[in-house]
């Protein structure tokens, strides 16, 4: 169901899957900062209010010229979800990006062990929405 529209981006949560989908509509550039900072914070109301075990983010609009600061932004927006997540659950976020973005911050299964440890969310990064899906739902790497 949908559960957020904007100009600047769309907010969706399926409640069977306990996943909650964001999609950016507009370049980064085309928001000022107050803005941003404004929908931003919707994403922390809205994993507060629906509690998703698992999240894809779409961010091909945004156009982070910067691959570390998109991770960076990445882990802190979402790092949220940990706070709420029954202990021992498994937390995961698809990040749908441009292919050398995706190719540049994929994780290997070590990284994505120790963003666990340190009481993360499992963060991957993916061109393909299908495949963001699959992984998302368990699907093992192949």
């Amino acid at each position: 169901m949908k559960l957020y529209e904007s100009n600047f981006q769309r907010i969706y949560f399926d409640k069977q899957f306990s996943i909650m989908e964001f999609k950016w509509l507009l370049p980064a550039a085309a928001r000022t900062e107050a803005e941003l900072t404004q929908e931003e914070a919707i994403h922390v109301e809205l994993l507060s209010q629906y509690k998703p075990l698992l999240v894809l983010s779409d961010v091909h609009n945004i156009h982070f010229e910067d691959i570390y600061h998109l991770e960076e932004w990445i882990l802190k927006e979402y790092s949220k979800i940990t706070e709420y997540a029954p202990k021992g659950t498994l937390v995961r976020m698809a990040v749908l990006a441009t292919d050398e973005m995706s190719l540049q911050l994929f994780k290997d299964e070590d990284e994505e062990a120790d963003l666990v440890k340190n009481n993360l969310p499992q963060i991957q990064y993916f061109a393909d929405e299908v495949k963001a899906e699959l992984w998302l739902l368990g699907e093992e790497r192949k």
